[in-house]
């Protein structure tokens, strides 16, 4: 998703790319810094996937639906990897670095 005032450029990248995770996004939200992003595991796969991020993070954490902290997030390089049941969904806070 790609929200944009003015021309369009063409290099624009997404600010979550989750492309062969069989992963979809249903809700993207930035507030206060933090842009908090839900998933829902469509396809079913139940390994582990890296959800690619190309904005700089300070800090990301799995909350609950609540908005109540999970776990700590596990991150590789500009990837959070997360591991959804079949039809699952989590939520993912992530502190923007300024």
């Amino acid at each position: 998703l790609i929200v944009m005032h003015g021309k369009i450029k063409k290099d624009l990248k997404s600010i979550i790319d989750l492309s062969g995770t069989g992963y979809e996004l249903t809700a993207l939200n930035l507030k206060d810094n933090k842009l908090i992003t839900r998933f829902y595991n469509g396809e079913g796969k139940t390994t582990p996937v890296g959800i690619k991020v190309s904005t700089p993070f300070e800090k990301a954490i799995w909350i609950n639906l609540d908005g109540t902290a999970h776990t700590k997030a596990t991150v590789n390089g500009n990837s959070v990897i997360k591991e959804l049941p079949k039809h699952g969904i989590a939520t993912l806070e992530m502190t923007l670095k300024k």
